[in-house]
């Protein structure tokens, strides 16, 4: 995963999802808080958080997927430990030719992605950025497809 020498913040800008005046203002908070500049747009409202994914996306060259109505092989996702999902909110999505998709929240979460790449094994580990309403949808869609398997077990 390599990052482009593009910011955040000049990303939004010139896709004009994010005025100047906002992101000046959402730095200077982010100097207070040590929050993640994405974090302070979004609660601030100056960006949608599918604005920031996709810049994200375009930032860390990696792609962005919506999972709300997506396909997952939970027998796939259970092949890990269900704290990748419900801790880290790290999604298993498929495996192929040696490498393993993982959908992830935030790319700046070098602890997520340690923990992915962990889980991964052997596996080469590709990313994809998914929306945290995305993550707690899987969790909850995880957590119905854990409740049925071990009832019907």
């Amino acid at each position: 995963m390599e990052k482009k020498e593009a910011k955040l913040g000049e990303i939004l800008t010139r896709k004009g999802a994010l005025k100047a005046e906002d992101l000046k203002d959402a730095l200077k908070e982010q100097v207070l808080t040590k929050e993640f500049l994405g974090d302070v747009l979004i609660r601030k409202g100056y960006v949608k958080e599918v604005e920031l994914m996709e810049a994200l996306s375009s930032q860390f060259n990696m792609p962005f997927k919506r999972l709300d109505y997506a396909y997952i092989d939970w027998k796939f996702v259970s092949k890990f430990d269900p704290s990748l999902v419900f801790d880290c909110k790290c999604v298993p999505l498929k495996e192929e030719k040696g490498i393993v998709e993982m959908a992830i929240t935030n790319p700046l979460d070098v602890w997520v992605l340690e923990a992915a790449e962990k889980a991964a094994d052997r596996l080469k580990v590709h990313f994809a950025l998914i929306t945290e309403d995305d993550a707690e949808d899987v969790i909850k869609r995880y957590k119905i497809y854990l409740k049925g398997r071990y009832i019907s077990s």
